[in-house]
């Protein structure tokens, strides 16, 4: 009997595409999304994202010399959302100030994966570097640059231009720029900016009733210090972000019933830190300290990666009643979670997809076929609301995390995905899968009948293919959501424009006999049913020719117990 392990809801998001914006406007720098997937440039060409002019020149390098390579857009690497732009031996110069205007406090998300940078701001002489960090603290063009994580070859970078720029190059050998991903859920941007708090002083964000508390420094000695509202970025948020001086901020989320499997940015720039879950909690000297430990009954990831002085992810997977958190000096914002109520619908790994090879190893296009858990699965068109099937669609397994698992889950673009639970395994029930929905026509298919619609939670109660789907959380666009189905599958299509799939799940039925299709014990009315919904292909095979036809139709009558 093939049984998936109960459901995990893990993470909200990628460890660094969750880094956020700029202080003072959203997307301020071209996230190239609006491009075609594999476009590319040479010296000379010239494009626009997100209204922002781009051109391409030689890349000068030191001590002499010019490269002329290719900029090229590409998909994500773990680090970055969508698409980005990949720049090897070639110089992208962006001019906001003659298209989308000057920007201020601009935010770029960077992995430099080695040889040289230059940078130009603002018509400055080019500046020279190895990596991103050896520009930090520096003036180039009058805009001060300041590394707010990463920084070195291959890390996940995240870079602030402090100061107005009305048009910038920038050349790699080998990396690529992008926009960071904006917070799904902008904690203190509904705070005025400046607002001071004093030692138990209590406010409110989004509504999570909030308190200023004492700081418990490394020999257990308390410190009963300030908070502010602040627009520094220094938690790699965007807008507003909490800021605490010898203090903690405490957040009450049991007036929703507690929240589950949360993330939090942080930045750490002083000698201290403290994190309190449910109650339970104690000092660190800074946020990667707390990675792998168990808080208040929540297992504690940090993935990001820096000391002090630079920005992290909280990844808090659990049940959250009380979350308090601050340091001698620390900046707080972002605090997202994936559903609220009594706590996760269950525990254990999230395992399905992982064993596809991410991109771009693997890349499926429609009539493909990979195997999942031992689950076989087909990628098919997407129909679209007038009755037209998109047929230009691909899928491939990325570790985005979007859909709130681990590991990989399954990106799905413009196409659909049949899990043929039926001739693989064997029909199952007590399923339930996570999705994530970025936009586009949604496609739910299940034993042999199709819907169409928008948002998922447009589908909850529905009956499909004989089976009732339940979204048990989420439902929403660029939200995780969990389906439960209440029913006996064999099989489940899945399809959307922009769409994760991870978490699947659910246990196999167990027939004495083929023709009990339900698996109930019983050959009657429900499995002709099934048999009928699923006629004319391998779903409903009693004969094991192939197809469900008629010579399964004679078997399920002559098996037939009433």
């Amino acid at each position: 009997m093939f049984i998936k392990s109960p459901h995990h809801t893990s993470l909200v998001l990628a460890s660094c595409a969750i880094l956020g914006s700029s202080a003072l406007a959203h997307a301020d720098f071209p996230d190239f999304d609006d491009l075609p997937l594999g476009s590319s440039f040479a010296t000379g060409d010239s494009t626009t994202s997100g209204g922002v002019g781009i051109s391409f020149g030689g890349m000068p390098w030191l001590p002499s010399g010019m490269g002329h390579g290719n900029a090229d857009v590409s998909g994500p690497d773990g680090c970055n959302v969508l698409h980005r732009l990949d720049l090897e031996n070639i110089t992208a110069k962006f001019d906001f100030a003659g298209t989308v205007g000057v920007q201020t406090d601009m935010v770029i998300q960077s992995r430099h994966n080695g040889g040289q940078i230059n940078l130009m701001i603002n018509g400055s002489s080019i500046a020279y570097a190895g990596d991103w960090m050896a520009y930090h603290n520096s003036w180039i063009g009058g805009v001060r640059i300041e590394i707010l994580s990463g920084g070195f070859s291959g890390d996940c970078t995240t870079i602030l231009l402090r100061g107005a720029t009305e048009y910038m190059s920038v050349a790699l050998q080998e990396g690529w720029v992008d926009a960071p991903e904006v917070c799904a859920r902008p904690t203190y941007d509904d705070l005025a900016t400046g607002t001071g708090y004093a030692p138990g002083d209590v406010f409110s964000t989004l509504g999570i009733p909030c308190t200023v508390t004492s700081y418990v420094n490394s020999i257990g000695s308390p410190f009963s210090g300030d908070a502010a509202i602040r627009n520094a970025v220094w938690s790699c948020g965007e807008d507003n972000e909490a800021r605490t001086f010898s203090s903690t901020i405490d957040h009450d989320f049991t007036s929703m019933g507690g929240v589950n499997d949360m993330t939090v940015r942080v930045g750490d720039y002083g000698p201290g830190v403290n994190l309190f879950i449910n109650g339970s909690g104690y000092w660190a000297a800074d946020w990667q300290d707390y990675d792998g430990a168990t808080i208040g009954g929540c297992a504690i990831t940090v993935p990001t990666g820096s000391s002090s002085g630079g920005c992290d992810v909280l990844e808090i997977a659990g049940h959250v009643d009380t979350l308090r958190l601050g340091g001698e000096e620390t900046a707080i914002d972002c605090i997202e979670w994936v559903s609220e109520g009594s706590g996760n619908p269950g525990v254990g790994p999230c395992l399905t997809y992982d064993e596809v090879p991410p991109m771009p190893a693997i890349e499926f296009v429609p009539s493909d076929d990979f195997t999942t858990g031992g689950i076989g699965c087909t990628i098919g068109y997407q129909a679209l609301n007038d009755g037209v099937e998109f047929t230009e669609g691909s899928a491939f397994a990325q570790p985005s995390m979007f859909a709130c698992g681990s590991g990989n889950e399954l990106a799905v673009r413009a196409c659909s995905v049949d899990h043929r639970f039926a001739d693989t395994v064997g029909p199952m029930q007590k399923v339930a899968i996570t999705v994530a929905d970025h936009g586009g026509v949604l496609n739910l298919g299940i034993n042999g009948e199709l819907r169409i619609f928008d948002v998922f939670h447009e589908i909850d109660g529905a009956s499909i293919g004989g089976v009732t789907v339940h979204v048990a959380s989420g439902g929403g666009l660029n939200e995780c959501t969990r389906l439960e189905f209440d029913g006996v599958l064999q099989n489940l299509l899945i399809g959307g424009g922009q769409l994760f799939i991870d978490c699947l799940e659910g246990q196999v039925i167990e027939a004495d006999t083929p023709s009990d299709l339900n698996g109930d014990g019983l050959v009657n009315g429900p499995d002709l049913a099934i048999l009928l919904s699923v006629w004319g292909s391998q779903a409903g095979d009693i004969t094991g020719d192939g197809v469900a036809d008629g010579q399964d139709l004679a078997k399920l009558l002559a098996d037939w117990q009433g």
